[in-house]
């Protein structure tokens, strides 16, 4: 497995990283730490995202704010700005936000076939420490669909609800059949 690491998102560092990691794997995933704490997605990100789309990647990931933010899919490849909390150990500011919906992340269960991310499920869990008392834990299914729309509405991805979890499915492909 080949791995590369780089600090800044410049273009033409992202450009040469992403070139040289297409000649040696069969699927690119780039992972940015970005976005600002406890806020929405930033132009920024969008545009960095939507950049390593272009340069190559076959899935973006992102990281840092410190709760879910949307994902996108842009030319067929799909961009999660950012998971949320997992395990991180701090008491964070949810209580601060308007909507209890943000005090949620994503595990995301990602297929990929034939090197291209054919299926994302992001599956909620329950991030806010002071109530989960730093034991991250799925979150209850019936708040789908407002996490859905509170984080994705923006870029209108359209997700279907599948039991516990929501799903993104490449057009075309047959993944949406398979558990």
């Amino acid at each position: 497995m080949d791995v590369l690491f780089f600090l800044m998102a410049e273009p033409d560092l992202l450009e040469c990283a992403i070139a040289a990691m297409r000649r040696r794997a069969d699927c690119v995933i780039v992972s940015f730490h970005w976005g600002r704490n406890y806020s929405d997605v930033r132009a920024i990100q969008v545009r960095l995202g939507r950049l390593a789309v272009d340069l190559g990647a076959d899935l973006v990931i992102g990281h840092n704010p410190h709760h879910v933010q949307g994902m996108e899919v842009y030319r067929q490849v799909p961009v999660l700005y950012s998971l949320g909390n997992f395990t991180f150990g701090a008491r964070g500011r949810f209580a601060e936000l308007q909507d209890p919906l943000w005090r949620h992340g994503w595990i995301a269960d990602i297929r990929f076939e034939r090197g291209r991310a054919a299926r994302v499920d992001l599956i909620p869990i329950a991030i806010d420490n002071e109530v989960v008392r730093f034991q991250p834990r799925l979150a209850d299914p019936a708040l789908l669909p407002g996490i859905l729309e509170l984080v994705n509405g923006r870029f209108g991805t359209k997700m279907v609800i599948h039991g516990d979890r929501a799903r993104w499915t490449l057009a075309g492909e047959t993944a949406n059949e398979r558990s």
